[in-house]
């Protein structure tokens, strides 16, 4: 009787580890754990304090998204640091959503700006 319950906390043990694995695999989706996900559209809200911007696909449809650590972000052929993007700028994105928060992570960029 008591090996049984060693033997079912264990299990539960185990069980509790393994998902808390999980859970933090999941929320890491910035390291590539998702399809990417294409967006494009016109840069109308920029805070480079926070790593943030929201991009605009036409009137109706605009998205707000965070720069993950390892973006590559390039503008006109070159690589740019974030502070070099802004608003106005047009850009083509892949991003990944967290499965945790729904965050929407930048992981690739591309911006045209008067170049």
């Amino acid at each position: 009787m008591l090996a049984n319950k060693i033997i079912m906390v264990l299990a539960l043990s185990v069980g509790l580890v393994f998902a808390g694995v999980l859970g933090v695999q999941a929320f890491n989706s910035t390291e590539g754990t998702y399809a990417p996900i294409f967006y494009s559209g016109k840069i109308v809200a920029i805070d480079p304090a926070y790593g943030t911007m929201t991009v605009q696909a036409d009137s109706r449809d605009e998205a707000y998204f965070n720069v993950a650590d390892k973006a590559s972000l390039i503008m006109c052929g070159r690589d740019v640091n974030f502070g070099d993007l802004k608003i106005g700028d047009t850009v083509e994105l892949t991003y990944a959503t967290e499965s945790l928060g729904g965050n929407r992570f930048i992981t690739d960029l591309k911006a045209e700006s008067n170049c």
